[in-house]
């Protein structure tokens, strides 16, 4: 924490710089590990800049992931998931919606992408019931984006029937 000004409020310092270089080696350095919860805090954070930040960062970071668990995938989605909550406006929920559903792939292996796949969908289910009505629209988009690239992932798959088997 750094003081404020006039020294009267501690104001918290970032825990990733604005730099993405030292935000991708603060990433990496954590190696294997899910990220922290302060990584979480990014997602949900109500600046957009930060919450862009987080998702560009998480990106570099799950690329190089081989191996997280269903568990590990269910726990990230769940930060994506309140990160795309947090979202206002049409043009930044598109955007942030082909982001996340661009990171199927960016995923470091073919099970990695069918994991962070089901785990999508496992979040959608658990988290439907508690989206109001005026929310319903923008998660809506989110899940016709995923199903896209969910296609698109399948069809470089050459509709493997395992994978296919894997997504439902």
């Amino acid at each position: 924490r750094e003081m404020g000004k006039k020294g009267k409020k501690p104001v918290e310092t970032p825990l990733f710089e604005a730099d993405e270089v030292k935000a991708e080696k603060e990433a990496v350095s954590s190696g294997t590990a899910v990220p922290s919860s302060a990584m979480g805090k990014h997602f949900s954070h109500p600046d957009k800049k930060i919450r862009d930040k987080a998702v560009a960062v998480f990106s570099k970071w799950v690329s190089r992931q081989e191996n997280l668990e269903d568990e590990d995938h269910v726990r990230l989605w769940k930060a994506l998931f309140y990160c795309y909550w947090m979202s206002d406006k049409g043009p930044v929920q598109r955007e942030l919606a082909e982001r996340l559903s661009a990171l199927i792939n960016v995923c470091a292996n073919q099970q990695q992408a069918e994991r962070f796949i089901r785990a999508f969908y496992t979040t959608m289910q658990r988290e439907w019931a508690g989206i109001d009505r005026l929310r319903m629209d923008k998660f809506y988009n989110l899940i016709r984006c995923f199903q896209k690239e969910t296609f698109a992932f399948l069809a470089k798959s050459n509709w493997r029937s395992a994978s296919i088997a894997w997504v439902n």
